[in-house]
This record gives C-alpha cells, sequence and structure tokens, in this order.
C-alpha cells in the first residue's frame, strides 16, 4: 500500500507544468511580491498570512522570503487541488510555514536554505498567528509529505514534516536545532525551555514515518514519531562542545531498522 500511494504521488507531482507559487492574497500583515525572471521575491511583515492559489517551484526556478529578521514568521496556506511541487530552490531568512491539505514533493534538486521550516497537510488559520505555539490538527489521511533534496535550516532551526504519511530520500539538516518527522491526529510545537528550538507533543500517533535518507542535527534533537516508524537510512545527532545531540524513535505499532539504518549520537570533542 505505502509503495502504491508514493508511487501516485510521484505521477500526480509530474502531470503539468509549474512556476513559482502563484496567486498571493494577504490574510493579515504585509506582503509584497516581485518577479524578476525567475526568481520570486517576497518581501513580508513578521507573522504575515498569505493565501496562496498555487504553490510551485520548478527547477531554476527561487522563490525567496525577506522577513524581518530570523524570529519572524510567515504563515503560507496553499489551496491548490494538487500537491505543492518544489524541484527548485527557496530561501528565507525566518521561518516558513507551507500548509497544502494536498500533499507536499520537494524534488531531486530541491534547494530549500531557510531559517526554519514547517511543512504539513494540516490545516492553518490566521488566529494561530497570535497563539505562541504551533497546533497542527487532523492531518488529511493517505495524503503524503515527500522529500527527496536539501533541505537545511540555520544554526538553531527547527524542521518538522507533519502528514499522515513522511517520506524523506534526500537531506534534512538542522544544525544545533531540531528535525522532526511526525505523523499523529494532533501535533503541537512550542519552544524549548532551554531556548534551542522546538519541542513537539504529539497525540494519537498515527500513520507512517520513513526515512531512506540523511537527517543530520549535530548538537541537536532528531524526533520520528507515528504509528508506524521506518528507519532505513542515516540518523545524526553528535554531540558538540557543551551541546548534547538527542535522537528519539517512538512508534504506537512498531519500529523497523532496514539494513542500512545507522543511527549515531557521539560525544562532543
Amino acid at each position: 500500500m505505502k509503495s502504491q500511494l508514493l508511487l501516485g504521488f510521484l505521477c500526480l507531482t509530474s502531470a503539468s507544468v509549474f512556476a513559482n507559487p502563484a496567486g498571493m492574497t494577504v490574510v493579515s500583515g504585509s506582503a509584497r511580491a516581485t518577479q524578476n525572471g525567475s526568481h520570486l521575491s517576497i518581501n513580508v511583515s513578521q507573522n504575515a498570512f498569505l493565501n496562496w492559489n498555487s504553490f510551485n517551484i520548478r527547477a531554476g526556478e527561487t522563490t525567496t522570503f525577506r522577513q524581518p529578521s530570523s524570529d519572524s514568521v510567515v504563515w503560507n496556506n496553499i489551496g491548490d487541488a494538487n500537491a505543492s511541487r518544489i524541484y527548485g530552490s527557496m530561501n528565507a531568512n525566518g521561518l516558513v510555514i507551507l500548509s497544502n491539505p494536498n500533499g507536499i514533493y520537494f524534488g531531486p534538486n530541491a534547494y530549500i536554505q531557510v531559517g526554519g521550516l514547517f511543512a504539513t497537510t494540516a490545516p492553518i488559520t490566521p488566529a494561530m498567528c497570535a497563539s505562541g505555539v504551533f497546533d497542527f490538527s487532523g492531518p488529511p489521511p493517505t495524503i503524503p509529505i515527500v522529500n527527496y533534496g536539501h533541505i537545511e535550516t540555520a544554526n538553531g532551526g527547527a524542521l518538522f514534516l507533519i502528514a499522515h504519511q513522511v517520506e524523506n530520500h534526500g537531506t534534512l539538516a538542522a544544525p544545533g536545532g531540531t528535525v522532526g518527522l511526525t505523523a499523529g491526529k494532533e501535533v503541537l510545537l512550542s519552544t524549548r525551555p532551554d531556548g534551542r528550538g522546538f519541542s513537539a507533543r504529539v497525540t494519537l500517533p498515527s500513520g507512517m514515518v520513513n526515512n531512506l535518507g540523511q537527517i543530520v542535527a549535530d548538537a541537536g534533537h532528531v524526533l520520528m514519531q507515528a504509528q508506524t516508524v521506518n528507519q532505513g537510512g542515516l540518523v545524526s545527532a553528535n554531540s558538540a562542545r557543551e551541546h548534547n545531540g538527542i535522537i528519539e524513535l517512538f512508534a504506537a505499532d512498531k519500529i523497523e531498522l532496514g539494513a542500512q539504518s545507522v543511527i549515531e549520537a557521539r560525544g562532543g570533542q
């Protein structure tokens, strides 16, 4: 069943021609988008909430969010009937939240460099902007988030993929921060008491999390939580100086370690 779902998703992602994000509407805050050839630049205020008709990035294209500071958040609610397909580059100096109930696919040449990234199939609303915590509830069943690209945060950043099914075949990196692959009825993210990244509380784990790629959060935290967790790639959270690396794998039903699974959390120098 997992292979059939993923095959159908990949077929859907290549079914049509697409370009940079299109059809932006500002719901709260302010934003100004400027297109220069293959580069879309979006200047946003703190906590801007944007609706998009589609959010795709073709190979060779770049989308850049210019935010007031590294602590800024931009919310992107995607109303496309299809999955978002990201084959190009996306940059941001702050936290970017992408929500598409019909899935998100990062292709093999996707290159994402952001302060932080939350990608989810759960719905988001403008009311969430002022809550101080991030509550993602009710990801649609069978709809996946799939990564074949390179996604990297700034030092101490947070990178969460939240859906009923999460697949990583590429690279997820958050040096000194948090990488979370989570599948549950409700995922509540909040800042850690020590100020280093985010912690996650997952209510009623469901679905499946699969890692066949690389997840690296040296001096940080790696979390994989679902009904079933399949770990067949590299997970690394080595300690650095006074900061310990932490790796946590939680499954309501089972954890499966593949033949190529590598889990390392070596001590610092």
